[in-house]
């Protein structure tokens, strides 16, 4: 990098990179049968965004509205269809 913290290289595999070392510990759970932790989060990630995506998907083809702000609330819905921001 340069004094002003541009790279100089052409790219980021030419930069020297320092060794990694990536260690896991596997220490199960005491609070269920399984011994599992955060077993069900990873399904509910995606969710929020494919809803959100369902609702613009809609009011863009209804009304051409391209954009909204979580959360959704029945308020903020009725204000982008009257044109009005939340």
């Amino acid at each position: 990098m340069d004094r002003q913290g541009w790279h100089c290289s052409p790219n980021l595999t030419a930069t020297l990179m320092p060794a990694i070392e990536f260690e896991t510990r596997n220490v199960p759970c005491r609070h269920n049968p399984l011994g599992v932790k955060g077993a069900g989060e990873a399904g509910a990630i995606g969710s929020c965004p494919a809803v959100i995506n369902a609702i613009i998907n809609a009011l863009w083809r209804a009304r051409r509205i391209s954009h909204l702000d979580m959360p959704a609330t029945a308020a903020c819905l009725v204000g982008a269809q009257q044109g009005k921001p939340h």
